[in-house]
């Protein structure tokens, strides 16, 4: 199974603190917030890597997750073995990545990852929510189970025109809460339905929240 991050967005938010650095680098302790929402996506067994969909003017998030070498080897020749791991840590993480080109929102983001998904169910994290639970994702493969699916794909005009309802966790309100803070299990029916032609994307409210 893999997890989908959508990263591609503009930062307008935290501008302008995202005018350099993209809002999924900006730190959290010593750490940037995209790599809190990996360790995350990475957390449950059933999760083997995690797709960021990123935009090609955000080189920062491909250099972060690639090897470097030199500078491992830099920090133990100093004897900051601890920073040298840390380095080494973020550079081996099971991630790839996919481009979006256009900003067309989060549905398109999830289709331009469809293809490394190989018609399995998928994870999908928002790259810029970090919360202090790490239990989120394992509680809504639990959920998915319980009710076979927690997607809902209907058709709403004709062939051409699907709804998609990217629906969160179902249970109580704290399960709920949970959901709208950026995490959400896809069946692999929605891939398929966001590479479709004409595609109306709607995110539940009880589901995902952007």
């Amino acid at each position: 199974m893999k997890a989908i991050i959508p990263a591609a967005g503009l930062g307008t938010r935290f501008l302008p603190a995202t005018k350099c650095t993209p809002k999924e680098m900006l730190p959290v302790l010593d750490k940037p917030v995209i790599q809190y929402v990996v360790e995350e996506a990475l957390d449950p067994e059933e999760v083997d890597a995690a797709i960021i969909v990123t935009s090609p003017g955000k080189p920062e998030l491909l250099s972060y997750f690639q090897p470097d070498r030199s500078l491992e080897a830099l920090l133990r020749e100093r004897g900051k073995a601890g920073y040298a791991d840390a380095v080494a840590h973020a550079g081996n993480m099971p991630v790839d990545f996919r481009y979006q080109y256009e900003p067309k929102g989060l549905g398109h983001a999830i289709r331009s990852a469809a293809d490394a998904c190989a018609g399995e169910p998928f994870l999908v994290l928002l790259g810029d929510y970090v919360v202090p639970a790490k239990d989120i994702c394992d509680k809504m493969l639990e959920v998915s189970r319980a009710l076979e699916a927690l997607e809902r794909a209907h058709e709403v005009a004709g062939d051409d025109a699907v709804a998609v309802h990217l629906v969160g966790l179902a249970g109580g309100d704290g399960d709920h809460g949970r959901a709208a803070v950026g995490a959400g299990d896809l069946e692999h029916l929605a891939a398929d339905v966001l590479g479709r032609d004409h595609v109306v994307a709607q995110e539940d409210q009880e589901g995902l929240a952007g």
